[in-house]
């Protein structure tokens, strides 16, 4: 049991004494002292009681492998391991845990935290080492279990989400149900930033929304060497302003070290302002394998797609969208926008439509990349110039056994495969 460390020291509890006699003065201070540390100490025992009693201590395994992991069974202890992290507790660093048992948090809902709901397990509010950051850096395996009923209500919130800030750490085998989230940047039903880390074998089920940084299960995926989303999915919608993705907000690695995602997919809509895609808004450094979007994309300005609203070098292989796409500049069926990178065995189904230019079936436009062994069925219409059935604009890159079977409306620079072409080949 936890006892705060009593200021009366034994030289205090001694009564001063004046020729055999207690001073009155002193007698006065010492039952003030006396009353003080009871009330505190019958407060302080009180409230590690109930902590016993709700079951918040960690009482199973003692976290220093997989297989001797704390074992996590009620919302309480959830709660505490948010409270040791928060706190700065290094003691649970590399530590590893896992659920025993699906967790309701209904009552960390909105008659909690005064109505702002669930404490995000793992935070971040200043840029300086060890001053306010404490993220999670353990690992933790849902173990097949749910948490539902995940409430958050903070629109200035940073890091929002069942994690807030992951550093170093892996989140695997979680889902999360009934999930309402709004939060400000680095928003995500699981976790709202992993830095340098792994998310696996993870969902969310409900409705997430931001500003920046915006994602059904992650809010952004960063930092480099060991980063991954792999066999993830959200089925809820998404709502954001900036870097906005069905399952993650943004995607990236470094340049010496290619993040990867792989097997991961969204079926909700996804709606944005830049840089939004149905299963990931920003991508740069990664490679994105075998994914897919089923549900609407909605862009108000640029980098709109129905997988990835931008890409930057990375490859995005064997992915699909059936979804509508809309947005302004760089619409396309699978993404908007890709930079010295490249595209092959793709499709998607859906009408893209872009108010403005640069629309394509599959890609808005391609800059310095190879875009083979992909087709586009849905009809494509831009508003202004250089749209295409594939893509809407290639420049010194390399199209190769692409097809489109929808039709084709825009105002200058309309093609079948592409809407215009600069030092790029078609086969």
């Amino acid at each position: 049991m936890f006892v705060p460390k009593n200021k009366y020291t034994k030289k205090h509890w001694e009564p001063d004494k004046l020729n055999g006699k207690m001073k009155k003065q002193s007698f006065s201070y010492l039952a003030i002292a006396i009353i003080a540390i009871s009330v505190a100490f019958t407060s302080c025992k009180k409230e590690d009681t109930l902590d016993t009693e709700q079951g918040a201590n960690f009482t199973v395994g003692d976290g220093l492998s997989a297989t001797t992991a704390y074992e996590i069974n009620t919302p309480e202890k959830l709660v505490r391991l948010a409270k040791l992290v928060n706190a700065g507790d290094t003691d649970y660093n590399n530590k590893y845990y896992k659920l025993t048992a699906n967790i309701d948090l209904s009552a960390y809902g909105t008659n909690f935290n005064d109505g702002r709901g669930w404490i995000p397990i793992g935070n971040s509010y200043g840029f300086i080492p060890d001053i306010l950051v404490h993220p999670f850096r353990g690992n933790f395996d849902g173990n097949g279990f749910v948490v539902s009923n995940l409430f958050i209500n903070d629109s200035i919130s940073r890091f929002a989400g069942l994690f807030g800030d992951i550093q170093g750490g892996t989140i695997k085998n979680l889902g999360v149900i009934n999930v309402n989230i709004t939060g400000k940047n680095y928003v995500g039903g699981v976790a709202g930033s992993v830095y340098m880390g792994k998310v696996t074998n993870c969902y969310s089920i409900g409705t997430v929304s931001g500003n920046d940084y915006v994602g059904g299960v992650v809010g952004a995926v960063h930092g480099g060497y060991n980063n991954s989303v792999t066999d993830c999915y959200a089925t809820g919608t998404v709502n954001g302003n900036n870097y906005v993705g069905g399952v993650a907000g943004a995607v990236s690695g470094s340049f010496n070290f290619i993040s990867s995602a792989t097997n991961c997919y969204s079926t909700g809509a996804v709606n944005g302002n830049n840089y939004v895609g149905g299963v990931f808004g920003y991508v740069e450094t990664c490679d994105i394998t075998n994914c897919h979007a089923k549900g609407a994309v909605n862009g108000k300005n640029n980098y709109i797609g129905g997988v990835t609203g931008y890409v930057d070098n990375g490859i995005v292989t064997d992915c699909y969208a059936t979804g509508e796409v809309k947005g302004n500049n760089y619409v396309g069926g699978i993404t908007g926008y890709i930079f010295d990178s490249g595209i092959a065995n793709c499709y998607a189904t859906g009408a893209v439509n872009g108010k403005n230019n640069w629309v394509g079936g599959v890609a808005g436009s391609v800059s310095y990349s190879i875009v083979t062994n992909c087709y586009a069925k849905g009809n494509v219409s831009g508003g202004n110039n250089w749209v295409g059935g594939v893509v809407g604009e290639a420049k010194g890159s390399g199209i190769a056994n692409c097809y489109a079977t929808g039709a084709i409306k825009g105002n200058r620079g309309v093609g079948g495969i592409a809407g215009y072409i600069f030092d790029s080949s078609i086969f």
